[in-house]
C-alpha cells in the first residue's frame, strides 16, 4: 500500500511539473531572459529561462556596412524569403546590402523574348511591383536564358558573376528591391543622377528601371545600353 501511495505521489508531482512547464509557455510568463547571442551577422536571439519563448532583434541599421562590405539598404526584423531558381534553396533572410560601386553599364537583354517565370507586370499597381525577395531568382533565370541564346554581358549576368567581398551570391534587384535602394540612397552613396535596371520584366521588349533623382519607375527597352547596374545581395 505504501509503495502504491509513493507511486501516486510521484505521478502527482510529475503532473504538477508538467502543468508548470505548460504554464511557463503562456504569455503571462514573467520572462527571465538569458543573454543575447549572435546567431548570424546583424541578428541576435535570446531564450527565456522559464519557458520556450525566444526573442530576436536586428543589430544593424540602414546605411551600416553589410556582411561583406556593401551598404545595408533594407532590413526586416521578421525576416523574408529569398527566392532561388531551385525552391529547395529558398531561405529566410533579414537584410539587403548593395555593393559600393556600379557594375559595367549593360543592356537588360534581347528584344522579342518574354523570359518565362520572371516577375512580369504591366502596371505599377501590380503586387509584383513592390515584391521583396524575388530578385535573386529572377536574376538566375534571366542569366540562364541569355546564356542559352549565347548572349553575354547583360545586367543580370554581370550581377550574378560578381564576387564582391568574396561572395558569389549577388543579383540584380527586383523593382521592389530597387525602390528600397532608392529610398535609402542617402545612406548608400548611390549616385542620384543615374537610372538603374531592375530584374523585373514588362513584356517581350521592355523591362522596368528606376531613376534615382526622383524615384520615377518606368519601362525601358531591353537593349538600351545606357542604364546603370547595381548588384545587391541578401543575408
Amino acid at each position: 500500500m505504501k509503495k502504491m501511495f509513493k507511486k501516486l505521489g510521484i505521478i502527482v508531482i510529475l503532473a504538477i511539473i508538467g502543468l508548470t512547464m505548460i504554464a511557463c509557455g503562456d504569455p503571462a510568463c514573467s520572462h527571465d531572459w538569458a543573454g543575447w547571442n549572435q546567431t548570424s551577422f546583424g541578428r541576435e536571439t535570446r531564450n527565456c529561462n522559464d519557458c520556450t519563448s525566444v526573442e530576436a532583434r536586428l543589430t544593424k541599421n540602414i546605411g551600416d556596412a553589410g556582411e561583406v562590405g556593401g551598404r545595408i539598404f533594407y532590413r526586416n526584423a521578421a525576416g523574408f524569403t529569398l527566392q532561388d531558381i531551385n525552391p529547395a534553396n529558398n531561405k529566410t533572410v533579414y537584410y539587403l546590402e548593395a555593393w559600393t560601386a556600379n557594375e559595367t553599364v549593360s543592356p537588360w537583354g534581347d528584344e522579342g523574348t518574354l523570359v518565362a517565370n520572371v516577375t512580369t507586370f504591366t502596371s505599377l499597381l501590380s503586387s509584383g511591383a513592390t515584391m521583396i525577395g524575388n530578385g535573386r531568382k529572377d536574376t538566375q533565370i534571366i542569366a540562364a536564358h541569355m546564356a542559352g541564346k549565347l548572349i553575354t554581358g547583360t545586367a543580370a549576368q554581370r550581377c550574378l558573376s560578381a564576387t564582391h567581398g568574396g561572395k558569389n551570391d549577388w543579383f540584380l534587384p527586383s523593382l521592389g528591391e530597387l525602390n528600397e535602394l532608392y529610398k535609402a540612397k542617402g545612406h548608400t552613396n548611390v549616385p542620384t543622377s543615374n537610372w538603374y535596371w531592375s530584374s523585373s520584366q514588362l513584356d517581350t521588349d521592355y523591362a522596368w528601371l528606376q531613376g534615382f533623382d526622383n524615384g520615377v519607375q518606368v519601362d525601358g527597352h531591353v537593349e538600351y545600353i545606357g542604364i546603370n547596374v547595381r548588384a545587391v545581395r541578401a543575408f
